[in-house]
């Protein structure tokens, strides 16, 4: 019997917008409607080499540069591209929670005063060398940085909701330079099963391709 190779699911988003949770409803509504296998994957990964290394700098004094921390993120990505290939090729559906463009957006926010000589076009170049599995559908859960702030409960202040704004502007920008990759807005001020069901009726566009 032929095994159908797995779908990449990506779900991305500000902080804030329940992505873990989509994910975990995904994840469930997969298995259940369709009998077939699938794992949720949250990126960064707290518990790999990469995450405890980047997790000691956050809990210590000697913080890491804007681009130190780019280079680890990625590092971490490229690590583990490994284990989503096998198990799309063995049939089971991956759902990433956070991938490369939440590395990329992120990491431009946080340099856009800083007058950096690395453009936007060189983070995009360094992705895209690597060549990442490509998502299958990105489903991008959107609210406004005002929003994502008070969900958060980070202080409401002018710089983080324009750094918010900021990584959100990049988000877009990313979608539009990525033409291989696919991918759905879903407003993120519906309920949780609302914004379940939006995301259900492209996935069932995509699964029952095969």
């Amino acid at each position: 019997m032929t095994i159908k190779i797995g779908k990449l699911f990506v779900i991305e988003g500000l902080d804030g917008t329940g992505k873990a949770i989509q994910a975990k409803m995904l994840f469930e509504r997969i298995n259940a409607d369709y009998g077939v296998k699938s794992e949720v994957l949250i990126y960064p990964n707290n518990n790999s080499p990469y995450g405890k290394f980047l997790a000691s700098f956050d809990n210590s004094q000697d913080g890491l540069s804007s681009h130190e921390q780019l280079l680890l993120y990625i590092g971490e990505l490229i690590s583990q591209q490994k284990i989503i290939r096998e198990k799309l090729k063995n049939g089971i559906n991956v759902i990433l929670v956070r991938y490369y463009f939440s590395v990329i957006a992120h990491h431009f926010a946080s340099i856009a005063n800083d007058n950096s000589s690395f453009s936007f076009e060189n983070g995009i170049m360094i992705v895209n060398s690597f060549d990442l599995i490509k998502p299958d559908m990105i489903f991008f859960i959107r609210i406004s940085a005002q929003e994502s702030i008070v969900r958060t409960g980070k202080a409401l202040n002018g710089n983080n909701e324009e750094f918010f704004a900021l990584v959100s502007d990049y988000y877009n920008l990313l979608f539009a330079e990525d033409l291989n990759s696919k991918y759905r807005y879903i407003d993120g001020m519906q309920s949780n099963d609302e914004i379940h069901n939006d995301i259900v009726k492209e996935l069932k566009i995509i699964l029952d391709e095969g």
